[in-house]
């Protein structure tokens, strides 16, 4: 299993300073990956329900910092050498398509073919609302989207498509990816869509933790022949929890016990994780290193 982490890009330490030393102590600490998230805005007040815990709430301010991920990935990839960057996830229908291809295309250029997209729906129609963006026909813009941007890492130059939602006539995307290589797509979702997407377009499945046992792991996983990457909220106490996590929204529980968990996870599957947890610098930097101490041995 490899393991990786969230850069600061969202709260209070969402700065350079603290992106640079998070994603750097990662590499040297012997994560996988660094990743970054995706909100454009998040609105005052919203109905839409978040999908991922009991109280359909997102479990973050509007108020607080939220950096835009593209920009944030170029920062990542002039900061780092060796390790993958990846956003978890893109939300693919309310960017325009030619110009989420071009930003895709200059962050894996910059990250020399480090990069790997994961890409989902989205479930914020208020969100969709600001952005102009039509949040009824989002899953087929997805599919349409991430066709076109297969096509650009495939088509010879100036190339063309023509779709419902993405229609361009013989224009030069240059470069498409990093030396013509096809960037790795982890398409996140629980729905029959998203399954349905993952089996069309994806390189791995990329589901939350929360309603995400290791069953259910180890049966979609023969279903759809494909590896599954987990993201996981995590928060490292001095007590395990009483329920079992995939319960819950976050992974709450001693270095001894998320390490089981995570093997659990393994031995389901599951190839990649991502842990998201939350801090000062100082904090996140603790719990990195006692998760490379205590938990990367156990799993890695």
């Amino acid at each position: 299993m490899q393991v990786g982490v969230m850069a600061p890009q969202m709260g209070h330490n969402a700065n350079a300073p603290a992106m640079k030393e998070i994603a750097q102590a990662a590499e040297d600490l012997g994560f996988a990956s660094v990743w970054t998230a995706d909100h454009v805005v998040l609105p005052q007040t919203y109905e839409s329900e978040y999908p991922f815990n009991d109280d359909h709430r997102f479990p973050m301010p509007g108020a607080r910092p939220f950096l835009d991920m593209f920009p944030t990935l170029g920062f990542l990839a002039a900061a780092t050498r060796r390790i993958t960057l990846g956003v978890s996830v893109c939300i693919v229908p309310y960017r325009q398509a030619v110009l989420l291809a071009k930003s895709v295309a200059t962050v894996d250029q910059l990250a020399q073919g480090r990069f790997l997209l994961g890409v989902g729906v989205g479930w914020l129609r208020e969100e969709f609302e600001a952005l102009g963006a039509d949040y009824a026909t989002r899953g087929p813009a997805t599919d349409e989207v991430l066709e076109f941007l297969r096509h650009t890492w495939q088509a010879e130059q100036p190339m063309e498509f023509h779709g419902r939602f993405v229609d361009v006539d013989e224009v030069y995307l240059v470069p498409a990816s990093h030396e013509g290589r096809e960037i790795p797509l982890w398409v996140g979702g629980h729905a029959p869509a998203a399954l349905r997407r993952t089996a069309r377009f994806g390189s791995a499945w990329f589901p939350h933790l929360y309603g995400t046992s290791p069953d259910t792991v180890r049966q979609r996983a023969a279903e759809l022949h494909l590896p599954v990457a987990l993201f996981v909220p995590l928060q490292v106490t001095d007590q395990d929890p009483a329920a079992p996590p995939w319960e819950s929204h976050t992974l709450t529980g001693t270095p001894e016990f998320v390490a089981r968990t995570l093997r659990d996870y393994a031995h389901a599957g599951v190839e990649h994780v991502l842990l998201s947890f939350g801090g000062s610098t100082p904090t996140r930097l603790r719990i990195m290193e006692t998760l490379q101490r205590e938990v990367l041995p156990a799993v890695v």
